[in-house]
């Protein structure tokens, strides 16, 4: 017979082996919630998606609005934006590509999906003496883009292109997977299998100069010198 009980809320906490603190996590059709180590709700943000959430000092969240549908893009989200601990909107970036949206027509989008690193922090999590302050001047994006490259595919393919910007939306420098395709130290078969299932994470990111990459499905790191846009590789 299956499972029919299945436990919620805090399931296992042993104090002595835990470093106590919060989670910030990202609930469906609820929005952002942070909660201590025994699982009580501390404070939450109705209706805003995560992907992911983050939270710098002041209790400021970065997160997204809406979500593209799924008929319009793959994983994109609309909107990098911040709010502050009362649910008020204090920066957000869209300007990245204008598209068709079913339901809302012409409109500016961010493209953003799976990370995103602000100036004062490499990692995206707590470490100390690094620490994403409110008056950031920059922000580096995982950003997607539709190409059609006939010398690499003839069907159209899906870019992950970084974007950094300023504070104002300004865009200041941009790097495309695709156009250095034949840059990355990988066989014949693994860029086939990349076109497939290629992710990319920004890992580390220190001075907005040097960037290091997952390439998740393939088990590698790649190494993104931000000033020349060479790659080198690391393997784990």
């Amino acid at each position: 017979m299956g499972q029919s009980i299945f436990p919620t809320g805090v399931t296992n906490f042993n104090p002595s082996k835990t470093w106590s603190g919060y989670t910030l996590f990202n609930a469906k059709n609820e929005g952002t919630i942070l909660i201590d180590m025994n699982g009580k709700i501390v404070h939450e943000w109705k209706d805003l998606q995560g992907f992911p959430n983050k939270m710098i000092k002041g209790g400021q969240v970065f997160g997204s609005l809406r979500c593209q549908k799924s008929s319009d893009a793959y994983q994109d989200y609309a909107d990098l934006t911040e709010i502050d601990w009362n649910g008020n909107i204090r920066w957000s970036f869209t300007h990245n590509e204008e598209v068709i949206d079913q339901g809302i027509g012409k409109t500016w989008v961010a493209r953003v999906h799976h990370d995103y690193q602000l100036e004062g922090n490499p990692v995206g999590h707590f470490v100390p003496g690094q620490e994403t302050k409110d008056d950031f001047k920059q922000v580096l994006l995982l950003t997607h883009h539709d190409r059609k490259i006939g010398s690499i595919s003839p069907y159209p393919l899906l870019d992950h292109v970084l974007l950094e910007i300023d504070r104002n939306g300004n865009k200041l420098w941009s790097w495309s997977t695709l156009d250095h395709f034949n840059d990355f130290p990988l066989t014949d078969e693994q860029k086939m299998q990349s076109l497939r299932t290629l992710t990319f994470n920004l890992l580390v990111k220190k001075g907005m100069y040097f960037i290091l990459i997952m390439l998740a499905t393939l088990d590698q790191i790649i190494g993104l010198i931000r000033v020349t846009s060479d790659l080198n590789r690391i393997t784990f």
